[in-house]
């Protein structure tokens, strides 16, 4: 049995593209076909990415670095529960989410 290696990726700044990015990129099968993708960023940023590429991807919250394999379209997100999406607006510069990108 093959095991896929764990990539981790980071959102960037919750106020830019990478939530969308992220989200487009998990929602190719092609990506969890080849490895074990690992979210490093802000939960409610990425399930809002989601719904606007109308993705229906699940999520699993770890608090982990150890994963084990997962099943096809289960995508752990570790949040970093550093931003409250309610403070900030997507498209605009904001000095909130510029810390929690760091």
């Amino acid at each position: 049995m093959n095991v896929k290696p764990i990539i981790a990726v980071t959102m960037g700044d919750p106020c830019g593209i990478g939530p969308e990015v992220v989200a487009k990129a998990l929602n190719n099968p092609k990506v969890t076909e080849s490895c074990c993708p690992l979210v490093i960023g802000n939960l409610s940023m990425l399930k809002a990415a989601l719904k606007n590429i109308g993705s229906s991807l699940d999520l699993t919250l770890t608090k982990t670095f150890s994963i084990p394999e997962l099943n096809r379209g289960t995508i752990p997100i570790l949040d970093l529960e550093n931003l409250d999406p309610d403070t900030i607006t997507p498209g605009i510069l904001s000095k909130t989410a510029g810390r929690a990108s760091m």
